[in-house]
């Protein structure tokens, strides 16, 4: 899949009825490593961060060691998202494939896996993601 965000779904996923914080892919916004959350109010949020360098003395005098970078949390944005976003889920038991929520100003509408849809809209769905 290359790049992409990271996705955790607060609300029930059809089929599948997961939803304790489980994490998906998605390749449908950024493709930044980013953290993104449909949360239970339906809204779609994305947690902004920065990148510092890891304070460690190791790294200035050892020159074989790459220095690490991590995270830091600068809050989070409702991102009034208008679209269709699509996601990956694989869960080996119970369902594997992609899944689609819908947002209509910035408030979730439906989710719903992608063989569920209509071929037509299948069809303008991934011609969008390539």
């Amino acid at each position: 899949m290359g790049l992409y965000d990271e996705l955790i779904c607060e609300v029930e996923l059809p089929k599948v009825g997961l939803r304790d914080r489980e994490i998906f892919q998605t390749n449908s916004l950024f493709c930044s490593m980013g953290r993104l959350t449909i949360t239970k109010e339906h809204r779609l949020i994305q947690h902004c961060e920065r990148w510092e360098w890891e304070d460690s003395e190791d790294a200035s005098t050892d020159p074989s060691r790459i220095p690490k970078m991590r995270r830091v949390p600068t809050g989070d944005r409702d991102l009034h998202f208008h679209g269709d976003l699509v996601f990956f889920v694989y869960l080996p038991e119970e369902f594997q494939g992609d899944m689609v929520a819908r947002f209509t100003d910035g408030h979730l509408q439906w989710i719903s896996t992608m063989e569920a849809l209509p071929e037509i809209v299948r069809d303008v769905i991934y011609g969008s993601q390539q």
